[in-house]
């Protein structure tokens, strides 16, 4: 007996469970847990990993950009983290005593610089290498710079202790001047000599010069095209030479006779050459050799000069200490950003920021070419300047830095509710965000804005089938945060009362009886059982004293899921006769997870017993359920 007895308890437990478990799973609910379940995501910049178990940030070749930044006063070349803005380097030029001093730097397309120095005994190229040297890998005792004097500023080590900087071709005689430097299609490198009046082709693989072109003055800036052109400025000429890069010869010349040239840059589809003056920016054609000047908005002289990736065109203003954008459509002036003392070197790096050199402050500063303003400054050494681009940039393997998965989820039903999003993260460097938005149809998407949310925490978007997920990855320092556990748990809501009517909408009788009233057309989003409950009756008209034979109360069955109310109605006068009784039944209903909604529902006594007979609802309420005595106690 007792056997059969617990059988029957187990058996009824189980039941129950099965019953909670069928009802739990009506609130949505899916697990991301294995590297399969996230396959039906979108990777952007992130690849799912079976080995390592999740989402993690790709693999890639990442972009370093950087500044290479001559200081022909200290005799050194900065390094400088274009992101951060930090001094990564210092490199001496030469030795101490012989006060060489670096005029100009170039890039090859390893990001390796290459500068053009001059001292009194004459003129040098230095290669410094982006990376590790060639030869061997640098050992302690051979990084490039340290903090010796502890002030927070790297110093350059004594010249020859650092194997990324070398000697690749020695220039001219002494006391003379490399003023530009540029490397050609075919990988010369061409270096304009002020005091010789020429420019010099070198073939840096064997130190040895390949070609000499004279010039019509001395050489101040020069570029070098991709069709076999290099461009010379002469700026007490006041000419542009053009020089042929495949036979070594000069191929004619562009005067700009009184404006006084200081800098030049090709243009987009080297169709066009942007000039530098002192009455304002020159824009050559190539073609024909004629020229237009479109002058700043104070007539400000211009030195340096370079275009943006949109192909608008920036100038320094060393005289105002401000940069200049024209506009590539139409050259209007669209902003003038007050920058740094004296700018007069400016180049623009990898991520597309404007840098200009400062040779009255001792640093570099970056402008935001989205916002026209100056965002951050980094420190050089002293009279920073380069008449060529600047800036460089090297490829190194790593992960990518940022990231993102996005999946949809469907709930499988319109007006679904959402409640949190949780996730398992493990990272050694780096972090994990996470968005949402939804809609009943992907397309409405789009019209929604992304909602950050905290992992495990309740969040609130509209009640829609889909919701997005969007989680951003953010890499450390050459490392990546794993998304190894997502859930997300839908939330449960109320009964929805918008249908809801009476069963007994229309009381057709008149001799004051309690008839029955029920309450039907409420439905729960999830299917989950409802419970109602009626909390509350009003009348509009008087609880006593109506009419003939009036009884009271007019309405029973509070706390149960039907009421009882009275059918009968204040018949009124023959010069004012009544218009009928409305009651509204208030009432809860409570699904079995607890969401519960309040609502209500009319029903009417007619002023007539026929079918057309409507009841008017007055303005006044009365409670239903008292007494005329409990209403005088109340009243008192």
């Amino acid at each position: 007996m007792k056997t059969t007895a617990i059988g029957a308890r187990i058996a009824l437990v189980f039941l129950c469970c099965l019953f909670a478990d069928s009802l739990q799973a009506q609130v949505f609910l899916q697990e991301f847990t294995e590297p399969e379940d996230f396959s039906g995501g979108i990777c952007d910049k992130t690849q799912i990993s079976s080995e390592i178990g999740g989402v993690v940030l790709s693999r890639s070749l990442n972009c370093v950009p950087f500044l290479w930044v001559p200081s022909s006063k200290d005799g050194i070349v900065s390094k400088i983290d274009a992101r951060s803005g930090k001094e990564l380097a210092r490199y001496a030029m030469g030795p101490q005593n012989a006060r060489w001093a670096p005029l100009c730097v170039t890039v090859d397309v390893d990001g390796n610089a290459y500068v053009a120095c001059s001292s009194n005994v004459g003129a040098k190229l230095v290669k410094i290498c982006a990376a590790n040297a060639n030869t061997r890998i640098l050992s302690d005792p051979e990084r490039t710079s340290f903090d010796v004097n502890a002030n927070g500023s790297p110093q350059a080590l004594t010249w020859g202790s650092d194997s990324r900087v070398s000697v690749v071709a020695s220039l001219a005689k002494r006391d003379t001047r490399p003023t530009a430097l540029a490397f050609d299609a075919n990988g010369l490198l061409w270096v304009s000599l002020w005091g010789e009046q020429s420019v010099e082709a070198v073939d840096i693989d064997k130190g040895a010069v390949v070609h000499s072109v004279p010039v019509a003055g001395r050489p101040d800036a020069m570029i070098a095209g991709s069709r076999g052109s290099l461009w010379a400025l002469c700026g007490d000429s006041d000419r542009l030479c053009r020089i042929d890069t495949m036979l070594g010869k000069s191929n004619g010349e562009y005067n700009f006779q009184g404006h006084g040239i200081k800098s030049v840059c090709l243009g987009q589809e080297e169709d066009t050459i942007w000039v530098g003056s002192n009455d304002g920016l020159l824009c050559l054609n190539i073609d024909t050799g004629q020229y237009t000047l479109n002058q700043t908005l104070t007539g400000a002289a211009l030195a340096g000069v370079t275009l943006d990736k949109a192909g608008d065109i920036w100038a320094a203003c060393p005289s105002t200490s401000q940069t200049v954008r024209f506009s590539s459509f139409d050259l209007k002036t669209t902003a003038v950003i007050d920058v740094g003392r004296g700018p007069n070197s400016i180049s623009v790096d990898w991520d597309g920021y404007v840098w200009t050199l400062d040779e009255s402050g001792s640093t570099a500063s970056r402008i935001d070419p989205r916002e026209s303003r100056c965002v951050a400054k980094a420190t050089t050494g002293k009279a920073p300047y380069s008449s060529c681009a600047f800036t460089a940039h090297s490829l190194k393997a790593g992960v990518c830095p940022s990231g993102s998965w996005q999946v949809l989820i469907d709930a499988k039903r319109p007006g679904a509710g959402w409640g949190t999003l949780a996730w398992d993260c493990t990272s050694s460097g780096g972090h994990i965000a996470a968005a949402v938005r939804s809609a009943d149809v992907p397309a409405a998407l789009q019209d929604q804005q992304f909602l950050p949310i905290n992992n495990s925490v309740e969040f609130e978007v509209p009640d829609g089938r889909f919701l997005e997920v969007r989680v951003t990855f953010k890499g450390g320092s050459n490392t990546t945060p794993i998304l190894r556990r997502m859930v997300v748990s839908g939330r449960n809501l109320p009964p929805d009362v918008s249908q809801a009517t009476a069963t007994n909408p229309r009381l057709l009788k008149l001799d004051h009886s309690m008839e029955t009233v029920g309450i039907t057309g409420v439905t729960d989003p999830e299917g989950h059982p409802v419970t109602i409950v009626v909390t509350g009756v009003t009348q509009d008209e008087p609880i006593h004293g109506t009419c003939a034979g009036d009884k009271y109360p007019d309405a029973t069955g509070i706390g149960s899921s039907e009421v009882k109310l009275r059918a009968e109605r204040d018949p009124g006068t023959e010069d004012k006769p009544g218009n009928g009784r409305v009651y509204v039944v208030n009432f809860k209903a409570t699904d079995i997870l607890g969401a519960s909604s309040n609502g209500k529902v009319k029903v009417t006594v007619p002023p007539l017993l026929s079918w057309d007979s409507v009841a008017l609802e007055d303005t006044k309420k009365y409670d239903s359920t008292k007494s005329p005595t409990q209403l005088i106690a109340s009243t008192q």
